[in-house]
């Protein structure tokens, strides 16, 4: 007695630890209801090139929408260069490989390649403007020693940038083949360095048309890990130069501003100023795309960060998809976005009917940001400023407490599987709980992973164990009535009973890794495919400790894993339809585990993408398919056949049933989606899943009557 008083208050303990860190995270997701659009100033542009109108008439009605800033990035020379600007880049081994290039080049570049003062792998951009050599000179001096490049002026201008072996860029391999069409060798061509999207400052122009739009400017400043020190004082500068505060910092390239050297300059701008860092999803929707640095800097900034979603170049091509008439498929993955992934920060580009020719019509964009904003208001999700996140930090005291309750859970589990002493369970026990609260003290990065996967195995584990128990007792009970009324009741009660246990254990993972890292997803839950594949095993030892391998109904009083029944099932003759099934089972299985996230080339199909969308639209959070569809009513079907006495059928569909405990427990992995669209979807699931459950046994029990009739009749004849 004292030993279960002592386990109940243990829990006890732990389930208001648990609520009151459930709370706490809830608040701070309540709090971040603002969202940005971002325009992407060159995506734009395009657009505008292609339609009717210009730039600044299309800035201006995108923000009549709900856009608020307009992102450019630093000039380089491959953006000049791009823009047709009046330069041409070259490699000096390009122009030093022909044969007259001393007649088309000043003696001091001659001098200069001859006194080997520059190599082959040096970079010189040649001009006539005087207006961009200034600008350029401007830029180089503002950012780079000055042993970094040369300036040649004249009336050609060469700008000679120091290039590195390692910096060099080449085409791939081409093909020289002999008279024969064999290949003799393949050679790579040396085309630019890395030093042509070097940062050279923003175009005052780009800026001026923006803040003349009534847009806020975001300047996305490039980094140059060789020559970072002076580069976070220019950026400051210009942004005093043009007299403009971002209220969002997104970094252009693969590095943060000012990465590999001192990042303090930048952490102290940033806290002055107020000024957000975005972090870009990763076109898989799996953390972030990967800039160097980041890691560090955000938490020096107190997490002061958005997620930032981009309108992906597959994303704009969705017009007209999924039988829309319209963008409806690219509203779709906005809405995501910002209701199921934290995004507060939508890069936004233009809509497409393919690769290369957008979609002009301005109504069309009208009516998708009015939509956005009606289906975001159901969310209390407004358009606007971005917001952001306040830092959360759980601490070690309270991810012990979590961590003690669930030591008590699974044991809970273990009794279902194997009878253990009093001293060994009260043991492995204090054992367990001693090396959670070592971990959390001295390895927490560690040990709030190791406890949210134990929780999404144990209470997957304990739904199962209550589904097959109850089914069990009321197949061995012969005193049970059959009045569907109460069949259905008892299968509605034990399918929400069983997935609230799923749901605390949900709530106990999204407890456990609450912290802000998580919530940004700036560090992520790796344990997804395991916490899916071990509570199925799990529910076959569970299933053979309750019901056993052949083991008589005048037995099943006595539940536990037998050592006889384990050498029959061993010494069990399979035949071919078991083999062929277990098959069946194999790839059924790798489907279901290898579609649990975005990575897998196994995705959904059309047909079930439009079902989705249905949902979507019409639900505040759409519900699982796998549990609404077959896993819920799988459970009402289970209880049914207890009901029924036919127990074949209780291994499959409480089987069927354990996988939803599983999903319940991975919708709350997914720390990115706020815990109450997580809850709301769950409590969907149960809801029409026990409808269409109820609906499936009367179905049943009425065919079986109209069978036993007919049997009944012909025994009469």
């Amino acid at each position: 007695m004292k030993k279960r008083l002592l386990a109940i208050g243990i829990i006890i303990i732990s389930l208001f630890t648990m609520v009151f860190t459930i709370y706490d995270r809830a608040k701070i997701e309540s709090n971040n209801k603002g969202v940005e659009i971002i325009l992407d100033y060159y995506d734009i542009e395009k657009l505008a090139k292609q339609s009717d109108e210009d730039l600044g008439w299309w800035f201006k009605r995108l923000k009549s929408m709900g856009a608020n800033s307009v992102a450019i990035e630093e000039e380089s020379f491959a953006s000049l260069e791009k823009e047709n600007e009046e330069i041409e880049i070259k490699m000096v081994e390009n122009i030093i490989n022909q044969l007259d290039w001393k007649e088309n080049y000043p003696k001091e570049f001659i001098d200069k390649v001859d006194n080997e003062e520059i190599d082959k792998f040096d970079l010189v951009a040649i001009t006539k403007s005087q207006r961009l050599l200034d600008f350029i000179k401007d830029g180089l001096t503002e950012r780079y020693p000055t042993d970094f490049y040369s300036i040649i002026e004249g009336e050609r201008s060469f700008i000679i940038v120091d290039g590195k072996a390692e910096e060099a860029l080449f085409t791939t391999a081409q093909s020289i083949k002999d008279v024969n069409g064999k290949i003799v060798r393949a050679e790579d061509r040396l085309v630019t360095s890395e030093v042509d999207s070097i940062g050279l400052g923003f175009d005052k122009e780009k800026v001026e048309l923006i803040k003349s739009s009534g847009l806020k400017v975001v300047p996305r400043p490039k980094n140059f890990s060789r020559y970072p020190n002076k580069l976070v004082d220019a950026y400051i500068n210009e942004t005093k130069k043009f007299n403009i505060k971002p209220s969002t910092m997104i970094f252009s390239g693969k590095e943060v501003l000012g990465h590999g050297g001192s990042q303090g300059e930048l952490v102290e701008y940033l806290k002055d100023s107020d000024i957000k860092v975005g972090i870009v999803e990763d076109v898989v929707q799996r953390q972030h795309i990967k800039q160097e640095g980041m890691g560090e800097l955000i938490p020096k900034i107190d997490y002061n960060s958005v997620r930032v979603f981009s309108v992906w170049d597959w994303v704009q091509i969705r017009y007209k998809y999924y039988n829309y008439e319209g963008a409806e498929e690219i509203e779709n993955a906005m809405y995501r976005a910002i209701t199921e992934r934290n995004i507060r920060a939508v890069y936004f580009r233009g809509f497409k009917y393919d690769e290369y020719k957008y979609v002009t019509d301005i109504e069309e964009y009208q009516r998708t940001f009015d939509s956005l904003k009606d289906r975001l208001a159901e969310h209390n999700i407004s358009i606007g400023t971005s917001t952001v996140m306040a830092n959360n930090d759980i601490g070690p005291l309270r991810l012990g407490l979590l961590g003690m309750g669930l030591v008590i859970f699974g044991m809970i589990l273990l009794r279902g599987l194997i009878k253990l002493d009093d001293r060994i369970e009260i043991a492995i026990a204090i054992f367990s709980i001693v090396c959670i609260f070592g971990a959390v003290y001295f390895a927490p990065s560690l040990a709030d992973k190791v406890l949210a996967l134990g929780s999404a195995i144990i209470f997957p584990g304990l739904s199962s164990l209550y589904v097959i128990r109850k089914s069990r007792k009321i197949s061995i009970n012969k005193n049970k009535k059959r009045d569907m009324k109460k069949v259905i009741l008892d299968s509605m009660v034990t399918l929400v009973i069983s997935v609230f246990i799923a749901l605390v254990g949900g709530l106990y993972i999204g407890s456990i890794l609450s912290d802000i890292k998580y919530l940004l997803e700036i560090d992520i839950y790796r344990g997804v495919k395991i916490s899916q594949l071990l509570p199925m095993i799990i529910f076959v030892l569970l299933y053979f400790s309750e019901f056993g391998y052949n083991r008589p109904s005048q037995k099943l009083d006595r539940p536990g894993i037998k050592k006889k029944e384990i050498v029959t099932f061993l010494d069990t003759n399979i035949k071919i339809k078991y083999v062929i099934g277990g098959l069946v089972l194999l790839v059924v299985g790798y489907i279901y585990i290898a579609r649990t996230g975005h990575e897998t080339e196994i995705q959904p199909t059309n047909l079930e993408m439009i079902f989705r969308n249905f949902l979507e639209n019409e639900l505040l959070a759409r519900p699982r398919n796998k549990e609404f569809l077959i896993a819920f009513p799988s459970i009402i079907a289970c209880i049914y056949m207890a009901y029924k006495k036919y127990d074949k059928f209780i291994l499959p569909f409480a089987f069927a049933g354990s996988i939803g405990f599983t999903s319940v427990l991975n919708t709350f992995s997914h720390l990115r989606s706020p815990l109450y669209l997580s809850s709301v979807r769950t409590i969907y699931g149960i809801i029409l899943g026990g409808i269409l459950g109820i609906i499936a046994i009367i179905a049943l029990e009425i065919l079986i009557r109209i069978i036993n009739n007919v049997r009944g009749a012909k025994v009469n004849e």
